[in-house]
């Protein structure tokens, strides 16, 4: 898009009243020129956010109140967001970004984000963590090898705790940290399934830091203010906290399921002890964060910002229509963890079902994906880039679909995956795939396992190892090195 398209666009917009809507920025008249960066990256942001009002992209730039200015005090700001548009532009026109550090744009935000951070307390500001923020999501949403590097979560890390809990009235850091608060959260859940402690949990009680002290009740209410109705925010935070008391246990939850898998014998008093006492664990954050959340979606229901409708496209007969794309993104964050624990739990029923009855937890899980595959026709409306964040809740539901159910969602898996191309094409390995990445991530696999045949000769053909060297894991195969997408 050109200067003059991006300023007539922005024209037509701020003529439209809508510019309002995401800044309080008034575009140049008519008879004037984008004089300034600043003023050229945010028409260009603008054009790019209001063409897609409601896709689900939650980029929290839109409480920025003056964005030529805040990008020209902030280099790092301006670039980040400018590569952002640049490579969503890329998607749009359906051009692969298969290593966004190959971008010229990629290329100057880092080096802009280098020189602000050189500067020490000067550099550190709520602009700053935006740049970072939005060069983490650029990658974590766009970069199709999908190998994410994690450099851009430990550059939030640092920041949000040098910064500490937004203040009152900071609109912009206080939706910087529900933003980030969702994907480290997300990231927390990928890494621990492969066994490693991400650096923002290396504590000694392995606790996410937005779990503690004056964070907790910092990062519920940024969280909450992300509804567009506030009379959901009390049962907003109660899910929260429900969903912050399952991460701080991730680290002894997947130890203590490895642990029972991997033993030869179920008899064994210690195992049978700490899987008595990690299965009552399981059930008690199981019902809390079940309840949190059943009371949130009624609420939700009750004031109309979901509705339940016949749907003949959804496998179940119906589907869930939701106003607020923001509430919709966080649910889907709060079912996942509530998904993973009733997985966790069943999968343990079935080796010590003395414990918990195994038949009663797979009526539950059924029921529960049920409830889920209701909100996939609202998942494939929003941008497949985007959606693709919000797959694992689905994961679990898979290995208790019927074979039809099974058919329509790995057709939906399939399609929200095309852009990435980060899973198996052939039927029969996504269903594996699939089978696998379920049963590791509720810690009954081990992620060193490894791959079956017709994996592995997939995995050959996409040229990630050669012939010389062992069969791939597990973990490789969900998490591919570079160039091997």
């Amino acid at each position: 898009m050109s200067e003059g398209q991006e300023r007539r666009a922005a024209q037509r917009l701020n003529k439209e009243g809508l510019l309002a809507h995401f800044y309080r920025y008034s575009v140049p008249s008519p008879g004037q020129e984008l004089t300034t960066d600043g003023d050229r990256v945010a028409a260009r942001l603008v054009t790019h956010l209001q063409s897609a009002p409601n896709r689900g992209l939650v980029l929290q730039t839109k409480y920025l109140k003056d964005p030529p200015r805040c990008m020209e005090a902030c280099p790092a700001l301006r670039d980040s967001i400018d590569l952002f548009c640049s490579v969503w532009h890329k998607y749009r026109r359906s051009e692969r970004t298969d290593n966004l550090a190959h971008l010229a744009e990629y290329g100057r935000a880092i080096r802009s984000l280098r020189c602000t951070l050189a500067l020490g307390d000067e550099g550190t500001t709520v602009e700053t963590l935006a740049a970072i923020t939005i060069l983490g999501r650029t990658e974590s949403l766009f970069d199709s090898r999908n190998n994410a590097s994690y450099i851009h979560e430990l550059g939030i890390t640092s920041l949000n705790e040098r910064l500490g809990p937004p203040k009152a009235g900071d609109e912009l850091h206080s939706a910087l940290v529900a933003e980030n608060y969702i994907v480290l959260f997300d990231e927390t859940v990928r890494l621990m399934g492969f066994l490693k402690v991400p650096y923002w949990m290396r504590r000694k009680d392995c606790d996410f830091f937005m779990n503690k002290g004056s964070w907790d009740e910092a990062s519920a209410n940024a969280t909450a203010d992300l509804f567009q109705n506030q009379a959901l925010r009390t049962h907003g935070k109660a899910a929260f906290k429900a969903s912050q008391a399952v991460c701080g246990k991730l680290t002894s939850f997947y130890r203590d399921c490895h642990i029972i898998h991997s033993n030869t014998d179920r008899d064994n008093p210690r195992v049978m002890c700490l899987a008595r006492k990690l299965m009552a664990d399981l059930k008690q954050r199981l019902d809390t964060i079940t309840n949190a959340n059943v009371k949130l979606f009624e609420k939700a229901k009750e004031l109309g910002v979901i509705r339940e409708i016949e749907d003949p496209s959804s496998i179940t007969g119906k589907s869930y229509q939701i106003a607020d794309v923001s509430l919709f993104q966080v649910n889907m964050c709060w079912m996942a963890a509530q998904m993973l624990v009733l997985k966790m739990l069943f999968d343990c029923s079935v080796v010590y079902p003395e414990y918990a009855d195994p038949a009663t937890l797979q009526v539950l899980l059924r029921k529960e994906s049920v409830h889920v595959w209701n909100f996939i026709p609202a998942l494939l409306e929003l941008e497949s880039f985007v959606a693709v964040t919000s797959l694992d809740v689905i994961y679990p539901t898979i290995e208790v679909s019927t074979r039809e159910e099974k058919e329509y969602l790995l057709d939906v898996l399939a399609s929200l995956d095309r852009y990435r191309q980060a899973l198996p094409t052939d039927r029969v390995s996504l269903d594996k795939a699939i089978v696998s990445y379920s049963a590791l991530f509720s810690g009954r696999l081990s992620p060193h396992a490894p791959l079956d045949f017709e994996t592995c000769k997939w995995w050959k053909q996409k040229k990630a190892y050669k012939d010389t060297e062992a069969p791939p894991t597990l973990t490789h195969f969900m998490s591919p090195p570079p160039g091997a997408m």
